[in-house]
């Protein structure tokens, strides 16, 4: 699917925005993952939502303190106008399809949000081990794999004292360890080459 710039846009307000996930748990459903998450805005709890795997749509819960106890809703004020400030946007299918006309919901904002929390969550448990990009793509490695491993030293083409990080630089040429670069260029990077 080829979405249009303002998807772009779009998606990186909603990242930028006061809106968060928390203590998201997944589980499989009969039709894929499913979700249970708390959903926060400017990092106060506003409700939950559920997607139980099945093929439907988010379950979206709400609540506010009323006197002290929660009463729950089916919307929220805040999000419906930081939904209408997104942009519309087109997607389509393949280069012959004509571009369909889309706006954000609710639901697309917290599926995005939920895909973030999962994306960071799964590259902070990578970055327990050496992370390498290299023609492209992101690999580890089985043996010594912790990244303090780098700095070991070896003997390696006939001298002594030879750190793992110079063998992997001298093995994969013109790689880039992402341990050893700014946690914003790793996480770009992990981004862009782990799918390959």
């Amino acid at each position: 699917m080829k979405y249009s710039k303002e998807h772009k846009i779009g998606k990186k307000m909603i990242l930028e925005s006061d809106f968060s996930v928390k203590s998201v748990k997944t589980f499989m459903g009969r039709e894929g993952y499913g979700v249970n998450a708390n959903i926060y805005y400017q990092n106060r709890k506003i409700g939950h939502i559920i997607d139980s795997g099945n093929g439907g749509c988010l379950d979206i819960s709400y609540y506010k303190k009323v006197n002290g106890k929660d009463k729950w809703m089916h919307k929220n004020r805040d999000v419906d106008k930081f939904v209408t400030e997104l942009p519309n946007y087109t997607w389509k299918w393949d280069k012959k399809d004509e571009p369909t006309k889309s706006k954000f919901d609710e639901e697309e904002m917290w599926n995005i949000l939920i895909d973030e929390y999962l994306f960071v969550k799964d590259f902070k448990k990578e970055m327990k081990k050496i992370q390498i990009v290299h023609n492209n793509k992101v690999f580890t490695f089985v043996k010594d794999n912790k990244p303090h491993f780098l700095d070991k030293l070896y003997h390696y083409n006939g001298k002594s004292g030879v750190s793992f990080r110079e063998i992997i630089k001298d093995k994969y040429d013109g790689c880039t360890i992402l341990n050893d670069v700014s946690n914003n260029k790793a996480m770009r990077l992990f981004r862009t080459h782990s799918s390959n």
